[in-house]
């Protein structure tokens, strides 16, 4: 069987340290303002599928890879109303883990990389991997370390930027847009040559046999241009009305900017 590689790049960039770069750059924006306002609303609505499927327990011990500055965890917490979590995140960013640290008291932060994971064998009964694969070389190694950590019975829960996303046709457009309206003070455009990946749900689950997960639920997340919301107040409440109403249509979710899958070991 061919696996899947990753979109190919200019070999004198190096795209792990232009992703390190980007989000150490955008840390603290995303540690103050990221759950906050509509962006809040659009942030929570990419992630809450996923923490909801987690069914996470008292004396869970869960990883968060690519833990940004925390923020998968504060819902978790608030979702879970769980007083006795193990937490774990790792990122790429140091700025992110520093904020991580001084935010969650009782988690254990570390810089790093989601393929090659600092963490013995089937150790989480829960992991979260969160809109990080498109950025990484390797998608299939880290899914495989995803793997690795999680116990037998444990269950992880990913997303990815959807291929066929009803926003993916739109999004070069709204890039540019956005720059009519106060600039990009978040750094919403990623440098050029970093990986920035959207694959189908196809694609997703190839990875996810060579892998060796199962895929037990699919669930979706619709952002209707969401940049150009951003800037311009009166899109706002339209564009999260149409897409809480979307969601509620079964098929749609193929359709979704983001989409998550709820796996367990093979």
């Amino acid at each position: 069987m061919k696996k899947l590689t990753s979109k190919k790049t200019n070999p004198s960039v190096d795209v792990t340290d232009l992703t390190k770069r980007y989000y150490n750059k955008v840390s603290g924006w995303r540690s103050k303002g990221f759950l906050e306002g509509f962006v809040g609303e659009i942030a929570k609505r990419r992630v809450l599928p996923g923490l909801k499927r987690l069914n996470l327990s008292e004396g869970d011990k869960w990883l968060d890879i690519g833990c940004g500055p925390g923020l998968n965890f504060e819902l978790g917490l608030k979702l879970s109303k769980c007083n006795n979590l193990d937490l774990y995140g790792i990122d790429i960013a140091d700025k992110n883990v520093k904020i991580a640290n001084k935010k969650i008291k009782k988690g254990n932060f570390v810089q790093g990389y989601a393929d090659r994971l600092p963490y013995k064998n089937e150790e989480f009964d829960k992991v979260t991997y969160f809109h990080v694969i498109e950025h990484v070389p390797d998608p299939l190694k880290t899914l495989q370390e995803l793997k690795r950590v999680l116990k037998d019975r444990g269950v992880a829960n990913f997303s990815f930027q959807n291929k066929y996303g009803l926003e993916t046709t739109t999004m070069n457009l709204s890039k540019k847009l956005v720059f009519l309206f106060g600039g990009d003070p978040a750094g919403f455009s990623k440098p050029k040559g970093m990986l920035d990946v959207r694959r189908s749900i196809f694609e997703i689950r190839k990875l996810c046999r060579q892998a060796g997960l199962d895929v037990q639920k699919v669930d979706g997340c619709i952002l209707m241009l969401p940049s150009i919301a951003w800037r311009i107040k009166s899109l706002r409440g339209l564009t999260l009305f149409l897409s809480d109403i979307l969601q509620k249509i079964p098929l749609i979710k193929y359709f979704s900017s983001y989409i998550c899958l709820t796996v367990t070991k093979q």
